[in-house]
C-alpha cells in the first residue's frame, strides 16, 4: 500500500494533488485535440480555434476552479511549458520570423491565456465564455503577431486642418 503524500497548503485548500492536476491537463489537451481536427498549419485562425476549444473544455470541467485556484506547482508549470512548446512548434511550421524568437512569444502568449482563464474561473461570477475567448485571443494575437514596424499607419487629418 502506497503511503499517503504529505499534506501541503495547496492540497489542503483544494484537495488536489500534483498528480490530479497533471491528469486534468492531459485530459484537457486530449479533448482539445479531439475537438480541433485542423492540421497544425500555424495560421492564427487555427490557433484561435484551439484557444476557443481549450477555454471551452476548461469551462466545462468542474475541477477547473480548484485547479486554477492552486498555487502553481510543478504539474501546472509543466503543462504550461508543454502548451507553449506545442504552440511554438505549430507556428514554426509556417516559418514565422519573429523578433523575439517564436519560443519567447509562444511562452508569453500561453502565460497570457492562462492568466485570462484563471481570472475568469476563480474570481466572482464567470464571464460569458465568448467574452473570455475574445479577451484571451486579443492578448495572444497581439503577442504572436504584433503590428509590423514598417506598416504605415492610416493618415487621419484633424477636423479643422483644411
Amino acid at each position: 500500500m502506497a503511503a499517503k503524500p504529505p499534506p501541503t497548503a495547496a492540497r489542503e485548500r483544494t484537495g488536489l494533488t500534483d498528480h490530479d492536476v497533471a491528469h486534468y491537463f492531459k485530459a484537457l489537451e486530449r479533448a482539445v485535440d479531439r475537438t480541433v481536427r485542423a492540421p497544425a498549419t500555424g495560421r492564427l485562425g487555427d490557433e484561435r480555434l484551439r484557444v476557443a476549444a481549450w477555454i471551452h473544455q476548461v469551462y466545462r470541467n468542474p475541477l477547473s476552479p480548484a485547479v486554477f485556484a492552486r498555487p502553481p506547482g510543478r504539474a501546472m508549470r509543466d503543462a504550461r511549458r508543454a502548451q507553449a512548446t506545442a504552440l511554438a512548434r505549430r507556428l514554426s511550421v509556417v516559418r514565422v520570423s519573429l523578433t523575439p524568437a517564436v519560443e519567447v512569444r509562444s511562452t508569453a502568449a500561453t502565460a497570457a491565456l492562462w492568466a485570462v482563464v484563471e481570472d475568469a474561473v476563480t474570481h466572482g461570477p464567470r464571464p460569458p465564455y465568448e467574452q473570455v475567448v475574445a479577451d484571451a485571443w486579443s492578448v495572444m494575437r497581439a503577442t504572436l503577431a504584433p503590428v509590423r514596424p514598417h506598416t504605415p499607419l492610416p493618415f487621419v487629418r484633424a477636423a479643422g486642418a483644411w
